[in-house]
């Protein structure tokens, strides 16, 4: 297997075990078998966080094929964007291809299908984009899982595209994983310039703010996260956030203040404060974080009128409010069961679906809370709306102080400076780097402190890992910040240091 990091210009540069490429060609060189032959990959993972540019290269993939610069050896590409509802209604080859061509005849569909049956999908490559946004259901039993685990068109070329947390089980399967790094610290000035073209002092400004903000710094190599704030740079330089829940909140509140602004015909004060929304729309956002919620534990994304209607009977969307106060986007697709158009929504991203379920917990009673948080709060899938909710309750919260001051606080294996280091312990170093995570979100020194001294007199234990700028930077936040003289012994061997920057 080889692994490669792609950024988000189509640069690639392949980490220690590939060496460097530049061009999402080489993503589909032949690679070397098992037994030692050369083939081509037939089953290649993309990776990358939230944000980063999955989507738009799963796109222009699909787009270089069309204009025979790549896959040209195949006939057939098709593109299924998993988040979409009809993808757990795909249960044979024909209903596979009715999705993927949507307004062909049956006629074409079926001399497709039987084609693509008999050949075993030689002369077709697939790109299913989103892995992470499709139920734990569908993953295991479907005609998508089907097709991952090649027990259909095993002869295919297939590129899934996924956040890192949802398919590492696919990384035994896989002939090429390749991660999708970000922007470049080049890019990221081109994109400035771009942006504020001929406003040289809105440009100095804006790196000098990120040269002095280590922790927005850090988010930016994230394209969705540094358009973010470019759009909030727009505006007043001197509100610009601190923290990653108050990038998010900030852009919540720019959009749902356009919305407002564009529904009242431009006669709108400015929003500053999410819960003094006026009504009726407090009632919609509250509806619609409760439905983020909702959605988000059952791994959901992409929600039908029906199912708006059935979680939240407060929440009628009409033409009036067809995009959620700005935060939802309607998407028209093809619907296999009736042969017509249809409409679904989601929230303009997951990490702002993140944020709203975030908020919405933070509204709950204590004894909710409590339960929630210990339920999920070390689970992958709830990082990041965890790391928002302790931004959004500054860590102050009754039940976060109950949950860390417990029983289940131990759940970290506290290490002696004689502990042998053993692969056992590598998901603990992993949380422990997700907690200082969450503190990086708060100015709350006092809970800082405290979990500061519950390390106290042990081993930090973090060797062996590979350690991103943000890992870093909240590392280097939680020492300072903590009562750092208290630590015994931080543990930092055989780690290496990954690269978003391109540095």
């Amino acid at each position: 297997m080889t692994e490669s990091v792609l950024n988000s210009h189509a640069d690639v540069e392949h980490d220690r075990y590939a060496g460097a490429t530049k061009n999402i060609s080489d993503i589909f060189v032949p690679v070397i078998s098992a037994g030692g032959s050369i083939k081509d990959p037939n089953l290649i993972l993309i990776e990358g966080a939230p944000g980063i540019g999955k989507t738009v290269l799963a796109k222009e993939i699909a787009f270089q094929w069309a204009n025979n610069k790549l896959l040209s050896s195949k006939k057939f590409l098709f593109l299924i964007f998993l988040r979409e509802c009809n993808v757990n209604r795909i249960v044979s080859v024909e209903s596979f291809v009715q999705y993927a061509v949507k307004s062909s005849t049956s006629e074409m569909i079926t001399c497709v299908a039987k084609h693509l049956s008999q050949t075993d999908g030689e002369d077709l490559a697939i790109v299913f984009d989103g892995y992470d946004e499709i139920s734990e259901e569908v993953k295991m039993q479907s005609f998508v899982a089907d097709i991952i685990h090649r027990r259909v068109f095993f002869k295919s070329c297939l590129v899934i595209t996924s956040h890192p947390t949802a398919s590492s089980h696919l990384h035994s399967l896989v002939d090429c994983r390749v991660e999708i790094v970000g922007f470049t610290e080049e890019d990221r000035l081109d994109y400035v310039r771009t942006a504020f073209q001929g406003m040289e002092d809105k440009i100095k400004a804006l790196q000098l703010y990120l040269q002095s903000n280590p922790t927005i710094n850090a988010l930016c190599y994230i394209p969705l996260n540094m358009t973010i704030l470019l759009c909030l740079a727009d505006g007043d330089m001197d509100t610009l956030p601190k923290t990653q829940t108050d990038m998010y909140r900030k852009f919540i509140e720019m959009s749902v203040y356009h919305f407002i602004k564009k529904l009242s015909g431009g006669n709108s004060p400015v929003l500053t404060d999410l819960a003094k929304l006026p009504p009726p729309h407090n009632q919609v956002f509250n509806e619609m974080a409760k439905l983020a919620y909702k959605a988000l534990k059952v791994d959901k994304i992409v929600f039908t009128l029906h199912e708006i209607e059935a979680d939240c009977s407060n929440l009628t969307i009409t033409q009036s409010n067809w995009n959620g106060l700005g935060l939802l986007k309607a998407v028209r697709y093809f619907n296999i069961q009736t042969g017509g158009e249809d409409v679904t929504f989601h929230f303009l991203h997951f990490s702002v679906q993140e944020y709203m379920a975030a908020y919405h917990i933070s509204t709950l009673p204590d004894k909710k809370q409590i339960k929630i948080l210990s339920k999920s709060f070390w689970r992958h899938r709830y990082y990041n709306t965890w790391i928002m909710y302790v931004g959004i309750t500054d860590a102050s919260s009754f039940a976060l102080r109950h949950f860390l001051s417990g029983n289940r606080f131990q759940f970290f294996t506290k290490l002696s400076k004689n502990t042998t280091v053993s692969n056992k312990l590598l998901n603990n170093k992993i949380k422990c780097l997700y907690l200082f995570q969450c503190l990086v979100e708060t100015s709350n020194k006092d809970m800082i402190n405290s979990v500061g001294k519950f390390f106290q007199g042990d081993v930090i234990d973090l060797s062996n890992q590979t350690l991103l700028p943000n890992d870093l930077n909240t590392l280097g936040f939680f020492l300072i910040t903590s009562l750092k003289k208290d630590w015994e012994y931080l543990n930092l061997s055989k780690c290496s240091v990954g690269s978003v920057f391109g540095d």
